[in-house]
């Protein structure tokens, strides 16, 4: 019945033939998130990557009405994760099963998501070796950080990352009375 020249004549026959096809046919479901390093590329990693996971994304576009696909396309990974960041996690409250997972995901890393502050987030426990760092008096209440750095290398075949950092932090204010 399955042979290329027998001719299919009725609905019972035709059943047979793709019960029968799809029956012998090996069937592996590679659905993940989750590479090894030998998959280069598909392998992510880093709170970026965590936080523009397609169903934040999605979210964002629900929540922040302001901003156009192609200006979300255009923007870097990390000004990407910046937004996501911003508007799921400081000026929402985190409770979508998406935003919960990444809550966990950074306190099973140990890291201290009660801070809110995405760029501490970003620098816990990742940079190896800091191999630039610029500190410039902008005022008496402020100073200019720039800092270029090794992250950690999580994979001895990979090549190192580097991250650089700039801005500007607030001093506090001296106390008059000492």
């Amino acid at each position: 019945m399955e042979d290329a020249s027998t001719k299919i004549e009725t609905t019972d026959q035709l059943k047979t033939v793709v019960s029968n096809i799809t029956q012998s046919q090996s069937i592996y479901d590679i659905h993940t998130h989750l590479f090894s390093p030998p998959f280069c590329e598909l392998l992510l990693w880093g709170i970026d990557e965590l936080l523009t996971y397609h169903y934040l994304i999605a979210e964002v576009f629900r929540s922040k009405l302001d901003i156009t696909y192609h200006h979300f396309w255009h923007m870097t990974k990390t000004q990407q994760a910046d937004l996501i960041w911003k508007t799921l996690f400081i000026e929402n409250s985190p409770i979508s099963e998406a935003c919960r997972g990444v809550v966990t995901t950074l306190n099973a890393l140990g890291l201290d998501v009660d801070s809110r502050n995405l760029q501490n987030l970003k620098l816990s426990n990742t940079v190896e070796d800091i191999l630039q760092l610029d500190l410039k008096l902008v005022k008496p209440t402020s100073l200019k950080v720039r800092l270029k750095g090794q992250l950690t290398q999580l994979y001895v075949n990979g090549e190192p990352t580097l991250i650089e950092i700039e801005g500007t932090c607030p001093l506090p204010e001296e106390d008059s009375k000492t």
